[in-house]
């Protein structure tokens, strides 16, 4: 039981979330070069993602393909 609640504390997405959180209610700002970053990282998000998908899409298409033949 207790290695379960370490893992849960210590699931990323956990971290994240608490720290957003803690952010938000204490209204702390991050530094304008680290907001710049996130800024930049989040514009890049849809095409990178767009990216992987057609890349998965392609690769699934040909394995389709050659095992028709």
């Amino acid at each position: 039981m207790a290695k379960l609640i370490l893992n849960f504390v210590l699931n990323p997405f956990i971290i994240a979330i608490t720290l957003g959180i803690i952010f938000l209610i204490f209204e702390i700002r991050l530094p304008l070069y680290i907001e710049k970053a996130f800024v930049m990282l989040k514009a890049s998000a849809s095409p990178v993602v767009l990216i992987a998908l057609g890349t998965v899409s392609y690769t699934h298409l040909r394995a389709h393909e050659t095992s028709l033949h």
